[in-house]
């Protein structure tokens, strides 16, 4: 990322009004010293979103996101920090980035531009490869759209054609573009080899990697292979033709599995069609995807293991404000697959006709959880509840929320329970949700909290942040949202080029979201521990200390008192219990 210090943050932050940023997009009505409005990221019907002119924060009481401009805009449009910082920048008349620090960035665009070349012009000269297209059901039209192209059986005529157009790329580049690849013996070689080219573009429609089909059934080597990540191929950021459907204007986008279903939709004239660039999605996709569409249909695959992705999806999407509904493809068969067996009329019928999320969500749960097997049935019943709980109800129902007495009564018909029970128990907003899957054995709230505050009390001052350092570890922070900030927080203080405002924007979702509301509560209570000095930050120190020691001596000494002394891992209990009352005595004696 292109690196912007503290000041100039901080500086664009001072001269932007958050209630006009904010304000132009959501209603707002002045209460007291705040504003409110209904929250544009979840649904609801009384306000419980909040911005504060005088703190220059946003914060919705409901679904908890909140934070500064930055965050709003960021989440609001999709967009990337570097984006909406070189926009708010541009609004303020302040200059963000030095645009002679982007060189790595400019001669990657380079040598995926010459490549693209490359890969189009081998494709004209090839019929055979024309052919495999054709065999495959693509046009010519269709071939052309999407810039397929063709990469040689060969090692080195890419790499000697980029070297040629470009002799000013630094050599470095050439390594890390994720268009070649390094040897052993530090030859650098082509990374695609007789591959049909898939390019990938950006939401500026600009080619950022490619994805490469064999041509030959060798399962020796991947189907697919795609660029590996690079700085600018970023495949969990990425969404395959998102830029196009974007352009076209639609406001409901189809979601399928891969860059072939989306190709094979367009032959048929549906153009609306989008994909990941692997077998997961990340937040940052579902992210691109709420900022600009109102529906989303997840059309994958219709045998099992689509199912099952179909489900892994609705997962990822349910804390978006999208309407999302999602179809079964019958006779196990793929999109394309069904589009040649069918036609686009019945194709058009099934998405005319899909389901809600959560109808096909529970019908997916019910499948692989057999109701007539008493466990079976209560795992189901737990699961499907904890999946609505607290839940956007226009995600959960799909177009109408009429839908919801026809899924109450569906749920209510496989578990025998009464309507008015489920409603209850299912529709009722949740105080917090809940994972039905394993979690961890012990939890210690209050812990884990102190932990986070330590950190985030020591980022104030240097001399806090050293002493931190010198006493604490990663290992002494179990939870992932704790590793992450211990490790940001190390990372950006030793280059001190980063405030707690680019943390946020650089944070997972949970962190982010645990970070905002640090901000807001220092800006909101006059008794928050900001700027404690050394002495009160030690009893603190010691105190979150002791009682992690406290907590891992006794799960020792519980596993010695039930372990015999003829047990292996007897000796390393008690050599594990030494270590930590050892450890725990110098960090006690030296604070």
């Amino acid at each position: 990322m292109e690196k912007v210090s503290r000041e100039v943050i901080q500086e664009i932050l001072d001269n932007v009004e958050i209630l006009d940023i904010v304000g132009s997009v959501v209603p707002l009505k002045r209460a007291g010293s705040s504003h409110s409005g209904l929250c544009p990221f979840h649904s609801e019907k009384s306000p419980s979103f909040h911005v504060s002119p005088s703190k220059k924060m946003f914060k919705c009481f409901g679904c908890g996101v909140g934070g500064d401009a930055i965050a709003f805009l960021m989440k609001y449009e999709s967009k990337s920090f570097p984006q909406v910082l070189r926009e708010l920048g541009d609004r303020v008349g302040i200059t963000v980035f030095d645009e002679s620090s982007t060189g790595e960035y400019t001669s990657l665009i380079e040598l995926h531009k010459v490549a693209q070349e490359f890969f189009l012009a081998n494709l004209k000269s090839n019929p055979k490869i024309h052919e495999y297209l054709k065999k495959r059901g693509l046009s010519l039209k269709t071939i052309h759209q999407y810039g397929l192209g063709y990469a040689p059986d060969s090692w080195d005529d890419l790499l000697g054609v980029s070297k040629r157009k470009l002799p000013k790329v630094e050599e470095s580049y050439f390594e890390s573009c994720g268009l070649f690849t390094k040897s052993d013996k530090g030859k650098v070689y082509n990374r695609f080899r007789d591959r049909v080219m898939f390019p990938i573009r950006d939401l500026k429609s600009r080619v950022v990697g490619f994805g490469g089909r064999i041509l030959t059934n060798d399962k020796s080597s991947a189907k697919y292979l795609n660029s590996p990540e690079t700085s600018l191929f970023q495949k969990g950021k990425l969404l395959y033709n998102l830029d196009r459907v974007i352009d076209q204007g639609f406001e409901e986008v189809l979601v399928v599995e891969g860059y072939m279903d989306v190709i094979g939709l367009f032959e048929f004239g549906i153009k609306n069609a989008v994909a990941p660039l692997g077998t997961g999605y990340t937040n940052e996709q579902v992210a691109l995807l709420e900022g600009k569409f109102k529906k989303v249909t997840l059309i994958f695959d219709g045998d099992n293991a689509g199912d099952k992705a179909t489900s892994r999806a609705i997962e990822k999407l349910v804390d978006s404000s999208l309407i999302v509904m999602a179809v079964r493809l019958k006779n196990g068969l793929d999109p394309l697959e069904y589009l040649q067996e069918y036609g686009v009329d019945l194709f058009q019928k099934e998405i005319d006709e899909a389901l809600s999320a959560s109808r096909f969500y529970c019908e997916e749960v019910i499948k692989n959880n057999p109701l007539n097997d008493r466990r079976n049935k209560k795992i189901a019943y737990v699961q499907i509840r904890d999946f609505f709980r607290g839940r956007n109800q226009v995600f959960l129902l799909g177009d109408d929320t009429m839908n919801e007495p026809e899924v109450v009564h569906f749920l209510s018909a496989q578990f025998g329970v009464d309507e008015g029970i489920l409603r209850e128990q299912f529709f009722q907003p949740a105080e917090r949700k809940i994972d039905y899957q394993a979690t961890k054995k012990r939890a210690y709230p209050k812990q884990q909290d102190l932990g986070m505050k330590l950190m985030l009390w020591a980022y104030e001052t240097k001399e806090l942040m050293d002493l931190f350092f010198e006493n604490l570890k990663e290992e002494d922070f179990e939870e992932s949202i704790q590793k992450e900030l211990f490790i940001n927080l190390r990372l950006f203080f030793t280059k001190e080029e980063c405030s707690l405002e680019q943390l946020v924007h650089q944070s997972s979702d949970e962190l982010a979201k645990y970070l905002n509301d640090y901000q807001w509560e220092c800006d909101h209570q006059e008794n928050i521990n900001r700027g404690m000095d050394k002495k009160s930050y030690k009893m603190r120190l010691k105190e979150y200390m002791t009682g992690k020691f406290q907590i891992e001596l006794s799960d020792v000494l519980n596993e010695i008192s039930k372990a015999s002394i003829e047990d292996e891992n007897y000796n390393s209990l008690v050599q594990k219990r030494n270590s930590l009352m050892a450890r725990r005595n110098n960090i006690l004696r030296n604070l």
